[in-house]
């Protein structure tokens, strides 16, 4: 009987110890749930501002392809490159957007830069059309560049045709 009086208040210790090892245990779990709950919101806000700077991209690239090709005598392939829109940049120049409104749905990021350049090829007629788009959402940023040739051709008579090439991401 003296012996187990003596141990009456191990039990509680051990108790003790025991809880406090387990609260240890699940703060840390806690800890690192919070980390991984953390980087798995940065990844899907990165993941979504790069759609939305895609979506943009390619929404300004379908815009550019469905304007009219220009009708009338052209003197050369600049010119008729320079007709199809007033706003498109001639070789060698770019064009930042300042007035655009995208609308991609709800849960988009914000589009924050969009910038038109044009790169003249090596053969006459001959282009590059970049489009670089950068989009951010809740912190997190993407950016996007897509690139498209395009080709001015004399048509038939005194016209040029304008075809476009497979777009790329760059």
């Amino acid at each position: 009987m003296n012996k187990l009086r003596s141990q009456g208040g191990a039990a509680l210790v051990w108790a003790v110890c025991a809880i406090l090892i387990l609260s240890i245990l699940i703060a840390a779990m806690a800890t690192v749930a919070s980390a991984y709950h953390s980087r798995s919101l940065r990844d899907e806000n990165t993941h979504q501002a790069y759609l939305t700077a895609r979506g943009a991209a390619d929404t300004l690239l379908a815009a550019v392809k469905a304007l009219p090709t220009p009708a009338g005598a052209q003197p050369t392939a600049d010119a008729a490159f320079a007709a199809l829109a007033p706003w498109l940049p001639g070789p060698g120049k770019s064009v930042k957007l300042e007035d655009f409104s995208f609308d991609l749905g709800p849960l988009t990021g914000q589009v924050t830069n969009l910038e038109l350049t044009c790169r003249k090829g090596e053969a006459a007629g001959q282009y590059t059309l970049a489009i670089q788009a950068e989009a951010q959402r809740a912190g997190s940023r993407a950016e996007v560049c897509l690139a498209t040739p395009v080709t001015v051709a004399k048509g038939v008579g005194t016209g040029y045709v304008i075809t476009w090439g497979e777009a790329r991401y760059e």
